[in-house]
């Protein structure tokens, strides 16, 4: 998507096996003023210059590394 924050290197999506588990270590990670939330079975992360990296047409997928 042209407006996703992923576009822009400001957000990153992590997968594992327990999400919950995954979210409070992604929060603690970026701290307290990134947005970080489970959506559609990630944990999605945003931040202003959270500098990810984007790949591809569809960007970065987490640790599963499927495209």
């Amino acid at each position: 998507m042209p407006n996703s924050w992923h576009v822009t290197g400001e957000a990153a999506d992590y997968d594992g096996p327990d999400l919950n588990a995954l979210l409070g270590e992604v929060r603690s990670h970026y701290g307290p003023e990134a947005k970080v939330f489970i959506h559609n079975g990630h944990v999605h992360a945003q931040k202003r210059g959270l500098g990810a990296p984007f790949y591809g047409k569809r960007g970065t997928t987490g640790l599963k590394g499927g495209r």
